[in-house]
Parts: C-alpha cells; structure tokens; sequence
C-alpha cells in the first residue's frame, strides 16, 4: 500500500456494528486523535470484517512497543481483534488470548469492490485481501 514502504503495520478500528453511526463516528475521531498524539505515522482506510464494513487506520508498526500500543488500543475500543502484517506481508490476527496467523496482505484489486474480507486504500484506489 502506498507510504508504507514495506514497513509492518497494524490494521485498527474503534468500530462496533452493535453502536450507532454516531457512536461510531466519535469513537473513531477518538482513535484518530490518540494515533496523532501518539505520532504514529497512518492513514485513514476502509475494512470489510466479518461483513461488516468500518473506517479503519493502518498504523506502522516498526517496533514491539508501537504494536503493543496497537493491541492495547484495540482491547480499548472493544475489538475482537487486530491485523498485524510483517515486512514480508504475512499477516496475524491479534486476539486478546491467541495470535493467528491467517496468509498473505495481498493486492487483489483495483476500483472494483471484492466479496468477503478486504481494506481499501482511499489514496490509491485498490482493495487489498489475505490469499
């Protein structure tokens, strides 16, 4: 994804599906504030999980303290999880009381929404997916 650099990252979101649009919306300005004051370098991406659709952010993650910060933030907001991807795109979700590891953060395509799980890059126009 573009600005990443091959760099590892987390994928986050502070949405539930069981809160209101409003709801949601304030807790993502939240996080959105909280990754800015933590000088966390993101940016603001679409995710499908689970069928559910949500503004999320892909935070980097070089080092084991910015992906604990990551995962703690996540616990915060009620996340049943959080994706981890490493430098060589093998990705991990981060459950509170497992880590698994679920295949490849791929390209899959561009400006044509997929079926199932996938993140959408608003700045490059293309839908990324675990093959």
């Amino acid at each position: 994804m573009h600005n990443v650099n091959n760099n590892p990252f987390v994928l986050i979101s502070a949405e539930l599906s069981s809160l209101s649009q409003e709801e949601n919306k304030q807790r993502t300005e939240e996080l959105l504030a909280r990754l800015q004051r933590a000088d966390m370098a993101f940016k603001k991406v679409q995710g499908k999980y689970q069928g559910t659709t949500e503004t999320s952010y892909l935070v980097v993650a070089m080092t084991a303290s910015d992906r604990t910060f990551l995962e703690i933030l996540g616990k915060e907001y009620g996340q049943e999880c959080i994706l981890y991807v490493d430098r060589d795109r093998l990705a991990t979700l981060i459950y509170s009381d497992k880590v698994t590891p679920i295949g490849s953060f791929k390209l899959i395509s561009k400006d044509k929404e997929p079926t199932g799980d996938y993140t959408y890059d608003y700045e490059t126009n293309t839908y990324w997916s675990i093959i």
